[in-house]
């Protein structure tokens, strides 16, 4: 019995200090960590170590040398570090080669837009003030204004976002009535906000006319009765049914509204305000103000390239009655939301500057050349520097629009590929999302690829840190 009790102490001696590991660990400090969240981890592990071994002391010590021990310890701490989560925001590297990608904040705002934001959030500002009459003014009058200057619609409204633009639309349109909707837009929105959802929190009851792929202006006609309030339709923004199709044009439901008294609802999501050649296949808001829909509701946040926000445009008749139901309040925007969505707007008064001051559409309109010249430089100093831990190569590669938006659309791009010699693409991917400097890249093919296409220039410095960082630890 003492025996055994000499041995389990034995091997407890072989438990390194906390000094032992903290040496080991040297690249962590002055990096992500602090040295007070390194040592309380180490002395956690030491700690389960210990315990380990008084449990099982034959599986967890006896064959294992002071090294191994150590070793062990110093992954454990390491992982134990990379694995605990970020609660606050932060500014990320977007190296998924997606443009408007949901999870990281859709689209970047531009360079107005956020100065106009530091100088309304940090002072007072005339948000519901007029200083021509000095009375108490409208909060969203001057962004109404421009959307219907850029539309050409009648008149305009703002709510917090998209989602809540259609539901609070359907309500005030079609409440305790029917709405009719081809079976082929029954789309989910995104979040697992599904039309049919948002319609029966609406209130407007869903009435589901032809099939996934055939839907005929008659099977419209054929549904109408006398609890008939509304013809909806959605834009299937994220994704596409193609060959055997058939749907109505929005000339042909604004007609059968009108031949019927039926308002024509038309949820168009990403919002293009322009016919870019790279936008195309997209429907802008003055294709469907023109073909004579009542009221179109589309995202902030996506192809307009401003904050997250849910604009209706449309008929004057049903825009004042939006405005003044009580609901409006719950669902208006605050004014910093007000002040970078106005800044956005204004810059798509002049379209041919949009390139230059809108984010979206400067990443969407790069050279492919500039993509590739954007790795190379990264190639350059990489391979220089960490040949030993990985390999470097830049291979062709495709990026998309994100968002639910233009889903069949590929944009060429370029991206650096790293294969680790070491440790995992895992363990290397996890080391850039907690990096001082979060970098967010795909894993394929048991490599790391970074796609420069919403890569900024000025991110280039700072992604080579984080990526010499990780290499330190792989």
């Amino acid at each position: 019995m003492k025996s055994a009790t000499n041995k389990v102490q034995n091997t407890l001696q072989k438990l390194p200090s906390v000094t032992e590991v903290l040496k080991e660990l040297d690249q962590l400090q002055g990096g992500i960590f602090s040295e007070k969240q390194i040592t309380d981890c180490i002395r956690k592990s030491i700690e389960k170590h210990r315990k380990s071994i008084l449990k099982n002391p034959a599986k967890d010590g006896m064959a294992m040398t002071s090294k191994k021990i150590l070793q062990k310890i110093k992954k454990n701490v390491t992982e134990e570090l990379l694995s605990e989560e970020e609660q606050n925001l932060r500014s990320v590297i977007n190296a998924t080669g997606i443009v408007i990608h949901t999870n990281l904040g859709r689209a970047p705002l531009s360079d107005s837009a956020c100065n106009s934001l530091l100088e309304v959030a940090k002072g007072y500002s005339n948000l519901e003030f007029d200083l021509h009459s000095g009375k108490r003014g409208k909060r969203e009058h001057s962004i109404e204004s421009i959307l219907c200057k850029l539309t050409g619609s009648e008149d305009a409204l703002v709510v917090n976002n998209n989602a809540a633009a259609v539901m609070f639309a359907l309500k005030v349109m079609s409440k305790d009535k029917e709405s009719i909707v081809s079976r082929g837009e029954l789309i989910e929105i995104g979040g697992s906000f599904r039309i049919p959802d948002i319609m029966k929190e609406s209130g407007a009851e869903l009435i589901e006319v032809g099939t996934t792929n055939k839907t005929y202006i008659k099977d419209y006609e054929n549904a109408i009765n006398n609890n008939t309030a509304l013809l909806f339709k959605a834009h299937t923004s994220n994704f596409y049914i193609s060959g055997f199709t058939d749907t109505p044009s929005r000339e042909e439901l604004s007609k059968l509204g009108k031949e019927k008294s039926l308002p024509v609802l038309e949820d168009l999501g990403s919002g293009s305000l322009y016919k870019f050649s790279i936008l195309s296949t997209e429907p802008t808001v003055m294709d469907s103000i023109k073909s004579g829909v009542d009221v179109v509701t589309f995202s902030g946040d996506k192809l307009l390239g401003g904050p997250q926000a849910g604009i209706i445009v449309g008929s004057k008749y049903w825009i004042q009655k939006m405005r003044k139901d009580p609901m409006m309040r719950m669902l208006r925007l605050d004014k910093l939301v007000i002040t970078a969505l106005e800044k956005t707007l204004l810059s798509f008064l002049n379209p041919e500057k949009l390139t230059k001051e809108i984010p979206v559409y400067a990443i969407l309109f790069q050279e492919k050349k500039t993509l590739r010249n954007r790795a190379k430089k990264l190639l350059k100093t990489l391979e220089k520097k960490q040949k030993t831990k990985a390999t470097f190569s830049i291979e062709e590669s495709i990026g998309q629009v994100g968002g639910g938006t233009m889903p069949s659309t590929k944009l060429e791009s370029y991206s650096l590929v790293i294969q680790t010699k070491n440790k995992s693409p895992d363990f290397f991917s996890k080391y850039l999302r907690k990096s001082k400097n979060p970098v967010i890249a795909r894993i394929k093919d048991n490599k790391i690829y970074l796609d420069m296409l919403c890569v900024k220039d000025g991110d280039l410095k700072l992604l080579q840190q984080t990526i010499e960082e990780a290499l330190s630890m792989t």
